[in-house]
């Protein structure tokens, strides 16, 4: 049976999980601060927890974004003729789509900060979606080649902007 896994870029999770440990010491080491620091001059104090609080804001917020992207970016993908396994490696669980299960698989991009990147989205029957962002995989301009290769698509052209993503080609399962 042929097969094909991409070979995923473990270094971003890793690097997600020690910034995650940033900002959860800045948001300790902020709330110590407050908590500690001797309160004088209001204009002062004023000035020193609007910044305290802007710190604890932010690296909350970007905390918040690195579990996230942990939790739905860690994906093992395995392409096969029969399906496509999917192993969400922080949560320990495991998908099975036959190619009966998948509605389409979009090629988009996605908006990070200032900078574009390549995805890839399998949409399912059932309604859920896999985004596989290009960042998280070494050999991901080979994604849709093996995806043609396997039987699951054939390009068919420009699409309507579904969920925020810009379209580029859709692949069609007929």
């Amino acid at each position: 049976m042929k097969k094909y896994t991409l070979k995923l870029n473990l270094l971003i999770p890793i690097l997600r999980i020690a910034f995650l440990g940033v900002s959860i010491g800045m948001i300790i080491l902020m709330i110590f601060l407050i908590r500690d620091k001797e309160w004088g001059n209001f204009s002062e104090d004023a000035v020193f927890v609007f910044y305290t609080i802007f710190v604890i804001w932010a690296f909350s917020l970007g905390g918040y974004q690195m579990v996230k992207g942990v939790l739905t970016e860690t994906l093992w993908i395995k392409i096969t003729e029969e399906h496509i396994e999917i192993r969400n490696l922080t949560k320990f669980r495991k998908h099975i789509l036959t190619k009966s299960d998948i509605s389409s698989i979009f090629r988009s991009n996605k908006q990070f900060g200032r900078g574009t990147w390549k995805t890839v989205v399998i949409y399912t029957r059932e309604g859920k979606s896999y985004e596989l962002v290009q960042f998280n995989y070494f050999d991901f301009k080979k994604i849709i080649e093996a995806f043609i290769h396997f039987g699951y698509r054939k390009p068919i052209g420009k699409t309507l902007e579904p969920n925020g993503l810009e379209i580029q080609d859709e692949f069609n399962l007929e």
